[in-house]
């Protein structure tokens, strides 16, 4: 397996970048002329399980492949037969045993694997609050019926009934939510426990129980499930959403800081603007240093797990939900963006899957969406 950070490209970007375009240049013929020399091993990482022939899909997940068909989207399982017929505008991955569906615009339903429905398609819920905690669904999760907001949770039931103006996920046992003009938490058993006298920031959860918060001159601390203030707001930015170290903003650099609020990380690096949510990608987190644009991927302990390059990272591949723990996608780094093929490294930087697609949605179960010529086809990864 190939590390796909090399020493010798480390210098590459920086500078004055004319300088170093006959370097550059001789670097790529090096680094391409190896991986054609790999053509039997690239054919050895994979096996076709549906060959490329859906326009448009949505990820693998537990078993079950989103596609369209006529301008619809079902499921259909790893040997393409149709599991669940085509007939939901938008769909999600499945998690649990089940998936949300949106049958009419703006209208929502949870079905489980046989396509039966968990909750009927009656609700409207934010696909953007849609965020894994250790890769699950929220349970309950916040729903809309008539404009008002409440929880239902993954069996069908309403758990707090529509009558907040707003509502967002629980964590540590409580949830954002506004009635009026009165933002606090309530528990799950909808006791209203604080009254929030802080703006609480995005992704508006607590957290082993701390919040980030704005100021009125806009800067970020955290206060505690009591509304008192834990760390003073004296930085640019806070990202705090339950899957590790929170990524902490000062001045223009960002580092990452524990839960004794010290820094694990020194914030030198830039981050990837790019890339906000969410915030761990698989269980790593994505950091740039702008002198010298090399890309560390660092674990919720704040260990580096690998290092790259700039010009081998994807933002808006690794925004998506679909990349999954032991998986990362990579692109090629090609000035014409038609002609880039992405490819997968596992956990340590090591090429899993060599470039040879034009677009990868990896799962956790080793199968991979991957696009061919502009059809989405399935493999399996050896």
């Amino acid at each position: 397996m190939k590390i796909i950070y090399e020493n010798q490209e480390k210098n590459v970007m920086s500078g004055k970048f004319k300088k170093y375009i006959p370097v550059f240049l001789v670097l790529f013929a090096t680094i391409y002329s190896s991986w054609s020399n790999a053509e039997t091993e690239e054919q050895d990482e994979y096996i076709w399980l549906i060959r490329p022939k859906y326009e448009r899909a949505y990820g693998f997940s537990e078993g079950l492949w989103s596609v369209e068909k006529n301008g619809l989207l079902g499921f259909v399982d790893t040997q393409d037969n149709v599991v669940i017929d085509f007939q939901y505008l938008k769909t999600t991955l499945f998690r649990g045993g089940v998936a949300f569906v949106e049958t009419s615009k703006d209208v929502w339903g949870l079905i489980d694997k046989k396509g039966n429905y968990v909750a009927e398609p009656n609700f409207y819920f934010d696909h953007s609050l849609l965020v894994l905690f250790n890769d699950e669904f929220f349970d309950p999760f916040p729903f809309s019926s008539e404009w008002k907001w409440g929880f239902m949770n993954l069996s069908g039931e309403i758990q707090i009934p529509a009558i907040y103006d707003s509502a967002n996920n629980f964590s540590d046992g409580l949830a954002v939510v506004r009635s009026g003009d009165v933002r606090g938490c309530i528990d799950i058993n909808n006791n209203w426990v604080l009254t929030l006298q802080h703006n609480i920031a995005q992704p508006y959860v607590f957290y082993k129980g701390y919040a980030a918060f704005k100021s009125e001159d806009g800067l970020y601390g955290l206060i505690d499930t009591q509304g008192n203030v834990a760390l003073e707001p004296k930085y640019k930015e806070i990202f705090r959403d339950g899957q590790g170290l929170m990524r902490v903003k000062e001045d223009q650099t960002w580092g990452l800081m524990d839960d004794t609020f010290k820094f694990v990380v020194e914030p030198k690096y830039s981050g990837l603007e790019m890339i906000d949510t969410p915030f761990y990608i698989g269980g790593l987190v994505f950091l740039e240093d702008r002198k010298t644009f090399e890309v560390i991927a660092v674990d919720a302990y704040g260990n580096k797990a690998f290092t790259t390059h700039r010009k081998y990272v994807d933002p808006q591949a690794l925004q998506t939900m679909f990349n999954v723990k032991g998986y990362y996608v990579m692109r090629e780094p090609l000035m014409e963006y038609h002609k880039r093929r992405h490819f997968l490294v596992n956990g340590k930087g090591e090429i899993v899957l060599h470039p040879i697609f034009e677009h990868l949605s990896p799962s956790k179960e080793g199968v991979v969406q991957v696009v061919e010529d502009g059809l989405c086809g399935l493999i399996i990864l050896n």
